[in-house]
């Protein structure tokens, strides 16, 4: 991946006037180009009274500057605070739709360097932190096994939903209900 810090003066003046700890946009080229920014408050307060006034103004200035359909709908927005953030916060923020795409982190630091830009946009964005062990060295248990022979298998193998033809409304209610039924009589048996 390479970073590009872009639009500093910009970043400079929203840090200074919402009294910010750190802010910088970064362009980042993967696959395709996008933009991230990434803004530290001192506290939880602060990111609650500013985040959409930051959301709003940010993208009124940024989107002008993208070039293509996929930095439009490749913008991320991480709201970084030094205190630790509430579910409920993290929850509004990140479930706003407007503009971009919104992650809210709880950091330690008061700064913002190329380590933990690229640490964020690893586990945020590209998943990279993510390691998959090898499949052919677990061994096979019930639990990892998958076998056709399963009982909600057998039903919708019985609905004949590969076709897009039989797959209509009728067809699915009828499967859902045999499924809850079956689930049922799997219960009582214990």
């Amino acid at each position: 991946m390479e970073y590009y810090e872009m639009f500093p003066e910009f970043a400079d003046q929203l840090k200074e006037e919402y009294g910010l700890h750190d802010m910088k946009i970064i362009k980042t080229k993967y696959i395709a180009e996008y933009y991230s920014v990434f803004i530290i408050t001192p506290t939880e307060k602060l990111l609650e009274d500013i985040w959409e006034k930051l959301n709003s103004t940010i993208a009124v200035e940024l989107t002008p500057h993208f070039n293509t359909e996929y930095e439009l709908w490749n913008m991320y927005l991480f709201f970084l605070s030094q205190e630790d953030i509430s579910n409920t916060l993290k929850f509004k923020i990140e479930h706003n739709k407007f503009s971009s795409r919104k992650i809210v982190a709880d950091v330690k630091s008061t700064g913002l360097d190329m380590v933990t830009i690229d640490q964020l946009i690893s586990k945020y964005i590209t998943n990279e932190d993510i390691t998959i062990s090898e499949v052919d060295n677990l061994p096979q248990t019930k639990e990892n096994s998958y076998s056709n022979d399963s009982t909600i298998y057998k039903l919708i193998e019985k609905c004949n939903l590969k076709s897009t033809k039989s797959a209509n409304k009728e067809n699915v209610e009828k499967l859902y209900s045999e499924i809850i039924k079956e689930i049922k009589h799997e219960i009582k048996k214990g």
